[in-house]
């Protein structure tokens, strides 16, 4: 999957990119199951998950998505030489976090519940 793909998701989904160098890193393993705990919060905000490994990726949960094969998304977004890496892309494609460590899924609603788009969109949820 080229990264360019994940421009099909601007103006309509946030992306969490979730990376790692092994699908048994503890960090990763605790940050799919902080994220499977907040499903209905995730979706509200147009939450989509990508996990990133360096020959593969899906989306969602691994347990229940096939893996693909893919390079570039690994390669582009991996800036650091920590075994895990978190980030979140906005609506407008632009990153608005990226961290080594777990991230708490308050952290997460509270970033996103603080954009001016997000502030719309709930202003507009209740018209």
């Amino acid at each position: 999957m080229p990264a360019q793909s994940l421009k099909k998701h601007q103006w309509n989904d946030r992306l969490i990119l979730i990376l790692t160098n092994n699908q048994e890193n503890v960090f990763y393993k605790k940050q799919v199951e902080l994220f499977s705990a907040e499903k209905s919060g995730m979706e509200e905000r147009k939450l989509i998950v990508y996990h990133l490994l360096p020959e593969k990726y899906c989306t969602g949960m691994p347990e229940t998505t096939a893996w693909r094969h893919a390079e570039d998304l690994f390669k582009k977004f991996k800036k650091t030489k920590n075994g895990f890496e978190i980030i979140l892309i906005g609506l407008d494609g632009g990153i608005k976090l990226r961290q080594n460590e777990l991230l708490s899924t308050r952290k997460l609603f509270e970033l996103i519940d603080g954009m001016p788009m997000r502030q719309a969109e709930i202003r507009n949820k209740g018209n």
